[in-house]
């Protein structure tokens, strides 16, 4: 058996534990953001698995036109709504590479766990790049 076949159960199990922090969390900032009248999203940090392999990942929505605070997870859905759901364009980029594209609006709050502000789209430019990292398979 490989190290990563061995390391598997673990790390599902911090994923589970990731995914569960946040939804704690969440009901704490929603009231405190209608406390403040501020109209954010607070995104769930989702469970999906390949089912071709098996392998757990987590996942979170930042959808344009939709001031957000985005748990960390393995990979950003990036929600580009159309005129029906079925017209959605959703782009699944790994978290690193989202980051490392979109660094200027993201904004850590410093809360544990992190969570980060993003009150605007990614640019045109910006998805450019991120297409380049979509990942490929999906929840």
């Amino acid at each position: 058996m490989r190290i990563a076949e061995l390391a598997r159960p673990f790390l599902d199990l911090v994923r589970v534990t990731d995914a569960a922090n946040y939804e704690e969390q969440k009901p704490v900032l929603e009231e405190r953001a209608r406390a403040r009248d501020d109209e954010v999203f607070v995104a769930s940090a989702l469970l999906a698995t390949d089912p071709a392999s098996g392998e757990t990942t987590t996942v979170c929505s930042w959808s344009e036109g939709v001031p957000s605070l985005l748990p960390r997870t393995d990979q950003i859905a990036f929600v580009s709504p159309g005129e029906a759901e079925e017209e959605n364009r959703i782009l699944y980029v790994p978290w690193d590479d989202a980051a490392a594209v979109t660094s200027g609006a993201m904004t850590a709050q410093g809360i544990v766990p992190e969570r980060w502000r993003v009150d605007r789209f990614p640019t045109d430019e910006e998805q450019a790049a991120l297409r380049r990292t979509e990942v490929s398979w999906k929840q």
